[in-house]
Formats: C-alpha cells, sequence, structure tokens
C-alpha cells in the first residue's frame, strides 16, 4: 500500500463489481478512487472484480462465490475483512456501496465489534435483507427521498455520486452544434416506465427516440416495439455502451427521458452534466438535474406532462437552449460530484 497520512482512517469498503469494463457498474471505480483520497488505505471486498488500476493506496479483494473453489475464497475474504476491522477497530470505517447482504454478514460482526458503517442504497426494491441491513448499519444514504424504499431517521439524502468532470467536459469540448431527439440509458426494465414516454407522444412524432442499454424483459421489450410502430415513432434500441463510450454519446441528444417514479438514476445525472435537456415527471430528478430552477427561470410552473415538457423547449431558439443546457449541466455538478459526496459520507462515519 502507498505512504499516505497516517493520520487518516483506514476504511474498507463492499461493492458488488469493481470493473472498469463493465456497461452497468464501472462507475464504482470512481467511487473507491474518490475515498482514497480521504483515506489511509482503502480494502475493497467486490463480489465480482474485472479490470482496473487502483490507487497505491487501494487493495482489492473478490468475493464471487459458485464453485467451491470461489465460495472458499468468498468466506476466506470476509474473514480476512473481519479480521482487518478486529486489528484496526479504533482506526477503521466500514462503507457499503449498494451492496446490502455485506450489511448482514459480515456486517453483523463490525457492529459487534463497534465499528461505525453505512450503507447507500438508491433503487427501488424493498426486501426483507434490506430491511435487516438497514437496522445493523449506522448509518444509511441514498440520493434524494424516497429512493431508499425504508423509512429511517438514520438516512442523509446527499445526491448522487458521478464523476461529473468527464461529462461537462464532453459537452463543452462537443462540435456538435446542433443536438436532436429524445434518449434513455439503462435496463429495458418495466421499472424504467419507458412506456410512460411513448404514450404521450401524439401519432407520428417525428423526433427521433433511443432507449440505450441491455434487454432485461423481453416480453416488456416487445411491448415498447409494438407501441412505437402503433404509433409510428421513430424508436430504435441500441445495445449498452462501455461507461467510457456514454459522455460523448449523450452529447449527440437533445434531451433525456427518466421515467422513475422516485428514485433517480445515475445515468440521469450524467445526461444532464453532459448537457441534456431532461423530460421526467419525477420531482427529485427535477431538483437534482436543475431542471426546476430552468422552468423558474422561465416563470412557468413545470408541465405534468412530458408532451409539454418538450414543446417547451422546442419553442425556444439554438441559444437560448444552449444557456439552459450550461445551467443545467453547471448545477448537476455542484449537486452530485462524486468528491463531494463520498466527503459527506467519510465526514459522517467519522464523527
Amino acid at each position: 500500500m502507498g505512504n499516505v497520512n497516517n493520520s487518516k482512517p483506514n476504511l474498507i469498503l463492499f461493492n458488488l463489481e469493481t470493473n472498469s469494463e463493465s456497461k452497468v457498474l464501472a462507475a464504482g471505480i470512481d467511487w473507491i478512487k474518490s475515498f482514497s483520497h480521504f483515506s489511509q488505505n482503502v480494502y475493497v471486498f467486490s463480489t465480482h472484480v474485472g479490470v482496473i488500476t487502483p490507487p497505491n493506496n487501494v487493495k482489492i479483494f473478490e468475493l464471487g462465490g459458485g464453485s467451491l473453489k470461489n465460495k472458499f475464497r468468498w468466506f476466506k475474504n470476509n474473514f480476512y475483512a473481519i479480521y482487518l476491522v478486529y486489528k484496526m477497530k479504533k482506526s477503521v470505517i466500514i462503507f457499503h456501496h449498494m451492496s446490502h447482504y455485506s450489511v448482514i454478514f459480515p456486517g453483523i460482526f463490525f457492529r459487534l465489534l463497534g465499528v461505525k458503517q453505512g450503507l447507500w442504497y438508491a433503487h427501488a426494491h424493498k426486501s426483507l435483507s434490506l430491511t435487516v441491513a438497514a437496522r445493523i448499519a449506522n448509518n444509511l444514504f441514498t440520493s434524494a427521498p424516497g429512493a431508499f424504499p425504508i423509512k429511517s431517521k438514520k438516512i442523509s439524502y446527499l445526491g448522487q455520486g458521478v464523476k461529473i468532470d468527464d461529462f461537462q467536459s464532453a459537452f463543452k469540448e462537443s462540435k456538435n452544434s446542433y443536438r436532436s431527439g429524445i434518449v434513455s440509458v439503462g435496463r429495458i426494465s418495466p421499472a424504467k416506465n419507458l412506456e410512460t414516454l411513448l404514450n404521450s407522444l401524439p401519432l407520428d412524432f417525428a423526433p427521433k427516440i433511443e432507449f440505450l442499454g441491455g434487454i432485461e424483459d423481453s416480453d416488456y421489450h416487445a411491448s415498447l416495439v409494438a407501441l412505437g410502430e402503433k404509433k409510428n415513432l421513430a424508436l430504435t434500441f441500441n445495445h449498452a455502451k462501455t461507461y467510457s463510450e456514454i459522455p460523448n454519446y449523450l452529447v449527440n441528444w437533445r434531451y433525456y427521458f427518466c421515467g422513475t417514479n422516485v428514485a433517480v438514476d445515475k445515468a440521469v445525472i450524467e445526461a444532464a452534466a453532459a448537457g441534456c435537456i431532461v423530460l421526467s415527471l419525477n420531482k427529485n430528478v427535477l431538483e437534482l438535474t436543475g431542471m426546476n430552477k430552468v422552468y423558474q427561470k422561465l416563470k412557468i410552473s413545470i408541465p405534468d406532462e412530458l408532451k409539454v415538457q418538450f414543446d417547451t423547449f422546442e419553442k425556444l431558439n439554438e441559444s437560448q437552449r444552449h444557456d439552459i443546457q450550461l445551467d443545467i449541466s453547471n448545477t448537476t455538478g455542484e449537486a452530485n460530484n462524486v468528491s463531494n459526496t463520498t466527503r459527506k459520507i467519510f465526514v459522517k462515519l467519522t464523527f
């Protein structure tokens, strides 16, 4: 491990995947790198480990089960985590990133050792295991009210945690002066409510629409295709891209649709940072992307119909839209930068 300031606490971090080539969870590496600036050493215990070049003070252990050999590794590395916490319990904190199962085990042992631990969770799915994890963890973190599907006084609302620089830079450096169309990025799943957008649009709506992501539910995908054909929409589906490709992909689109009801997808934050105007009925999304301030600046109430939102910005000229895109990108960066989010978590867990 690298030479760092020994006055800093150590951090043990559990997550689902540590892989720069992941099309879903590559952004988790940004959290690790950000935490490494505040920590003496960071020990990452990840369900799956792929390609990564970690900072000098970061060490990574894989937990993935499956085969007998991998199950042995799972037990070995989890008990090594318990050993590390026992050894460093006066100078260590623990953080679980979207990994509520690890709060239960080995987290129950950390609780017995009196070591503070926090859980970040931002997903609509509620389960008994999440309820148990929420009771064990000392602090709970999420992006916005309702994004953590369990009520608790332990919850802190911090915005999302995104490496904003990549998306803002792509926006500023883009040579595409004319953006068009509506995009949505993420798994093709009923949880995304993509049909809400299609249902809101009139027959023969001309602008292109693209849903980018892996097809998680083939029946749902088929229903979207049928709806698009019925309304004669310019709808396409595109395969998921690597995380590094997303910034330059987003800057080609004028609008981004987010259909979640309460939770704030990381992808909508990235899109806003890349200058996409956000279409959404989700109040949390509109707040964290700065869209609520845009409507205030335009001196109108937030439209409760997506097509009306779209028409509001289509009526503006290109210069007016560009100014709005700049405002959205800057506001999103201030509210959702991974450095600020991880710093707030670190402070909460160390005091």
